[in-house]
């Protein structure tokens, strides 16, 4: 780590209110302070107008109001992260001097920005409905594939809270063709577009227009007045844009914005006017009132003095014990992408949407097609246990920081390391560390506490910044000139991507590097200096994937500016991109002792010389946690009192949830009883030892405030090669195994999840109807993810008749493999499962196999063709409620039942309690809808399936005659079996997920009808 250099700046960032002035007793006096009712104000609109109707009365208070009133008075006095005008960031420098003063509060500027879920709503209103007079360019993520064309489609809830990544795809013709490549590479006005239709195919001018409406709403063409999230604020681009129609909503948004502009903080009731006039807008646009308008960050000047540069040998002292003491870890799905690039593709060059797309190339992790994101699954997160997987490979490191922790005399003292200690390591040579590297870290007297160190560019976490300051946004270009200077073989471009609504506020930000990749927005850099999706290639050197410009004959080093969790983000062009970034390099320098020891009550500080790794931190046990929240308060603060004795903590400790952080002076009885309530809503509790300066660095009007720095180090050294390999164009080998004979044929298709479905109505369903009854006398179909997502085809044929339809199924699916959507068939033998269902029910069962596939198959095939009026998932409620009424008639023995099922899938997928918030929310969502589904009697008619429904339903009914001496054992596993294989051929992928929810919505509308049918007596 002594390649590096710091860069002058520092980016310093501070509570607005100083510690010093802290105390629980001063909350009345704190609730009339206009800095605190702006803050709360851009915080929590609602609890504003709430303490507003009480006149800011702290005793008018209930104790709900006075909790949520404390925790906002709490972090506007020690959390330094800004978050609006609770805390503030400043620009400074590293010098000789030992303190920083800042400007006044009424002097620090408050950036206002409309909310970007405002901002889309408005942007209805100024967008005009002659879509003639505007620009547009293809969808960045269109490309062709064999006969169509295919592209990533972006949409929005009608509320634009939520967004959606649909892959699509349309055919290709002599029009689309000629069409696509003409409005590729740069904008094209709308009357061109038509005029250019006109001329290519004869066609009227209405036509036409109606043709680029359909392009329009199908994303395929893109305005120019889309959104953008670098470069110029969208909304102030909007109202500047030329192709913006002067109306009254122009006029009002340009007086809006400039009211923001000018706003004199702190004044609450400015922004309560102007967020009034904001809503005055989104009601004629049919939207509903929005509390929460406004976007906001804090900046203050420096008045004088600047950070000690002998603090610099602390912060190196600090990198060099944690380069020696962190394993490198790369990110899995980045590995697996590599490891079938190279079994799919060996060393060929492949188009970056190819390779990316699950339907003709690999993927990358969860899909973006329906197959991987159905209604059903949005918004239900399940826990990957693979991440939950700890590494206990006791190293070098594990030894020496184990010895170290039982050399001292008491558990709770600090670890302090030496050069000795260090010398018995050695770094990991397989990874290098980042061009320019960020380190968060506090001054505390004579040490340092380094909070945070990683990322691939320290241009990630001034992102967001460089909106509203043009200094921040001059050192992002600096680390970006330095990262391109060290490295001339590359080009570095930022990833232009919308995310929701909610990140996309801290991900708008200025252009740092000088070349973007759009993905999903627009661009507001020239064409020159955007590098199209289309023209991005990747192959794999060694075991290295590489991303290259075909019209820049350069290597790509993706680069994403903000400090936003791409993991969460589902869009899987997106989520390589920002992995690629990590290829190769020590990503992470944050050190943690929890990582190396977990499941430890207590973790002691580490220290080496001067500079603090990591801090001190408690588990508070289950027992202890529940004892403080059943007890009375004078009898939970004694036994906390007691508890603090045995755990020996601090005075001063840190209390954390998700991405809040509270803070205690544990001396003071106030304090104490603020603790307890706070842990009386919480299900675990980790305190953490908490660091305030012994002399004040950071002060403003003379008051000390918690200090949180951002240091910049870069290095002159190559980091990116830039090695790439000449194209080589070679077909990957095509595997084909037939064994033939048997009364059972047996097919394993091997495709993309996102392919199946076309693939089982438009290849297999049609020739499948074709086969007589002579040929054909049963079949059914099973999806599989062993070895490969693929569709075990089983067929009951007439054993003659074997070559004649393997014949048959080649020449239907031979296009399908020539354009690679089927990557591999094979034919095997198939062997029925008598060990699980019995030798007694198997052909009944084999019936109703083949009897559900034939209903599913017909009902994806009308699903297909999107006028469906129900929800996709609708057929899962519908025919798994025949088989459980069939199965289960009496309703509390089917409780029993859909309780062990949902146990059952809750103790697979490991669930926390968020899963159960998130699968009682969807239940609350489809509550409706499932009532209306099971009292529908007109179902299958509607969707012209009830020939379908009825075989499907006679094949239950032989089935249930059997099973009526079976033991409920062997009757519950047969049921569970028998939906298992059902939505598993109803849904695409991911169907244990869709599975339980599926039973959780039964059990708990089955609860509800349970309930009302008692009280109706």
């Amino acid at each position: 780590m002594n390649d590096y250099d710091f860069l002058n700046d520092l980016l310093l960032r501070s509570p607005l209110y100083d510690y010093d002035q802290y105390s629980p007793d001063q909350s009345a006096k704190i609730l009339l302070d206009s800095y605190f009712q702006v803050a709360l104000y851009l915080a929590s609109p609602q609890l504003f107008q709430i303490l507003a109707a009480k006149g800011f009365n702290f005793n008018a208070l209930n104790s709900r109001e006075r909790l949520s009133f404390m925790r906002y008075y709490n972090r506007m006095s020690f959390r330094p992260t800004p978050f609006g005008s609770f805390s503030s960031f400043s620009m400074t420098v590293w010098g000789e001097a030992a303190a920083i003063n800042l400007g006044n509060k009424k002097d620090a500027k408050l950036h206002l920005n409309l909310d970007q879920e405002v901002i889309l709503r408005l942007s209805e209103g100024l967008i005009g409905n002659k879509k003639e007079d505007y620009t547009y360019i293809c969808n960045p993520a269109l490309y062709k594939s064999g006969k169509e064309f295919r592209f990533i489609k972006t949409s929005y809830s009608q509320n634009k809270k939520n967004i959606f990544f649909d892959l699509e795809s349309i055919e290709g013709n002599i029009l689309t063709n000629a069409l696509f490549d003409y409005c590729a590479g740069e904008y094209k006005q709308g009357k061109e577009i038509i005029s250019y239709m006109v001329k290519t195919t004869g066609c009227d001018w209405e036509t036409a227009s109606d043709y680029l409406n359909f392009l329009i709403d199908a994303n395929i063409v893109i305005p120019h007045t889309k959104t953008n999230i670098i470069g110029e604020d969208y909304l102030q681009r909007l109202l500047h844009h030329p192709e913006t129609p002067l109306t009254l909503i122009r006029q009002d948004l340009s007086t809006i914005q400039d009211q923001m502009i000018a706003y004199n903080f702190p004044d609450a009731s400015q922004l309560v006017k102007i967020s009034g006039q904001v809503n005055d807008l989104l009601f004629p646009l049919k939207h509903e009132i929005e509390k929460q308008v406004f976007y906001a960050g804090l900046e203050r000047k420096v008045v004088n003095g600047n950070l000690s540069i002998h603090r610099q040998q602390q912060i190196k002292d600090g990198l060099r014990a944690l380069e020696l003491l962190i394993t490198p870890v790369q990110t899995s799905l980045l590995q697996q992408f590599i490891y079938d690039f190279k079994a799919r593709y060996d060393l060929r060059k492949v188009l970056l949407l190819e390779a990316i797309d699950p339907a003709i190339g690999i993927g990358y992790g969860p899909s973006v097609s329906p197959a991987a994101e159905t209604d059903l699954l949005r918004h239900v997160k399940f826990t990957d246990q693979q991440n939950k997987k700890v590494n206990l490979e006791w190293s070098t490191v594990h030894r020496l920081l184990f010895r170290k922790w039982n050399e001292n005399f008491k558990s709770t003292a600090p670890i302090q390391l030496n050069d000795s200690d260090l010398s018995q390591l050695s770094p990991d040579q397989a990874f290098t560390s980042p061009p320019t590297l960020p380190v968060v870290f506090r001054v505390l007297g004579d040490h340092v506490y380094l909070e945070t160190i990683g990322g691939v560019s320290a241009t990630a976490l001034i992102g967001r910044f460089t909106a509203w300051s043009n200094k921040v946004h001059g050192l992002g270009r600096e680390l970006a000139s330095k990262e391109q200077l060290a490295n001339p073989n590359v080009i570095f471009a930022d990833i232009g991507q919308l995310s929701d609504t909610h990140a996309d506020n801290i991900n708008r930000r200025q252009h740092i590097y000088d070349y973007e990749i759009p993905i999903n927005s627009i661009s507001t850099f020239p064409v020159e200096q955007q590098i199209a999706l289309s023209d991005l290639w990747i192959s794999v050197v060694g075991n290295e994937l590489v991303l290259e410009s075909k019209s820049h004959g350069r290597v790509i080093v993706p680069r994403l500016t903000s400090a936003y969790n791409f993991s969460r983000n589902n869009l899987a062009l997106f989520r390589l991109l920002c992995d690629l970034q990590y290829q190769g390099l020590q990503g992470n320098y944050t050190f943690d002792l929890e990582q190396y020891f977990p499941g430890m009550a207590h973790y002691p500080r580490v220290v080496y010389k001067n500079t603090i790794l990591s801090a001190a931190k408690w588990y508070l046990s289950t027992q202890n946690l529940k004892e403080l929240k059943e007890a009375t308060e004078g009898e939970a603060i004694i036994r906390f009192k007691i508890l603090r004795e045995t755990l020996q903590l601090p005075s001063l400790i840190a209390l954390s949830q998700f991405d809040q952080q509270l803070i205690f002076d544990i001396d003071k009885e106030n304090e104490i009883i603020f603790l307890l309530d706070c842990l009386r809503s919480m299900g675990t509790a980790v305190f953490q030892e908490f660091f305030l300066p012994a002399e004040p660095i950071v002060t403003s009007e003379g008051k000390p405030l918690v200090n949180q720095f951002i240091a910049f180090l870069y290095k002159n050294q190559e980091v990116y090669k830039g090695n790439r390999i000449p194209d080589l164009m070679i077909r990957p080998k095509v595997q084909q195994d037939y064994i033939l004979g048997g009364k059972w044929l047996y097919l394993k298709l091997y495709c993309a999840p996102a392919i199946a479905n076309d693939l089982l109505t438009k290849k297999l369903l049609p020739l499948l109807n074709q086969l007589g009854e002579k040929e054909l006398l049963l079949w059914f179909f099973i999806r599989y993810r062993d070895s490969g997502y693929h569709i075990r085809l089983r067929l009951k044929i007439n054993e003659s008749a074997v070559g004649n339809i393997l014949a048959r199924l080649k020449k239907r699916l031979a296009n399908t493999v020539h354009y690679h959507l089927i990557r591999e068939y094979q034919a095997d033998t198939y062997r029925r499962e008598m060990e699980r269902y019995g030798p007694d029910i198997i052909t009944l069962v084999e019936s109703f196999f083949c009897g559900s596939s034939e209903l599913v198959l017909r009902y994806i095939k009308i699903a297909a063709r999107k006028s469906l009026p129900y929800s996709y998932h609708s057929l899962a409620f519908v025919s798994v409620a025949y088989l459980l009424n069939c199965f289960i008639p009496e309703i509390n023995e089917q409780l029993i039942f859909l309780e062990q099922m949902v146990n059952t899938f809750y103790a697979e997928f490991s669930p926390d309690k968020s899963l159960k918030i998130d699968l009682d929310q969807k239940f609350r969502e489809l509550k409706t809808e499932i009532s209306s589904l099971l009292t529908n009697e007109g179902y299958y008619l509607s969707l012209k399936l009830t020939m379908w429904a009825d075989l499907y339903k006679i094949r239950i009914d032989a089935l249930q005659k059997k099973t009526t001496l079976f033991t409920t054992k062997r009757r519950d596993q047969l049921l569970a079996d028998l939906i298992h294989m059902h939505l598993n051929r109803l849904f695409i992928d991911r169907q244990r997920n869709q599975e339980l929810i599926i039973y959780y919505c039964f059990y708990k509308y089955q609860l509800s009808v349970k309930a009302i049918k008692k009280m109706k007596g």
